[in-house]
């Protein structure tokens, strides 16, 4: 039940493009976060590789 506070279905629809709106806003925000930081750990992680496996020469005699 809607409780007669709310105005009257014109606010109703308001407060419900309001809330899809922002929904869209959240879900746009979410997906740059979580991507800038799956790209941060990706960096940090293939740069410990590489210097891991990087070629160098077993000795510096031969």
């Amino acid at each position: 039940m809607i409780y007669p506070v709310v105005g009257g279905e014109k606010t109703l629809k308001a407060l419900t493009a309001e809330a899809a709106a922002n929904e869209a806003r959240y879900k746009a925000r979410v997906r740059t976060v979580l991507r800038s930081s799956y790209s941060a750990h990706w960096r940090r992680s293939s740069r410990r590789c590489w210097e891991r496996t990087s070629l160098r020469p077993l000795s510096a005699s031969s």
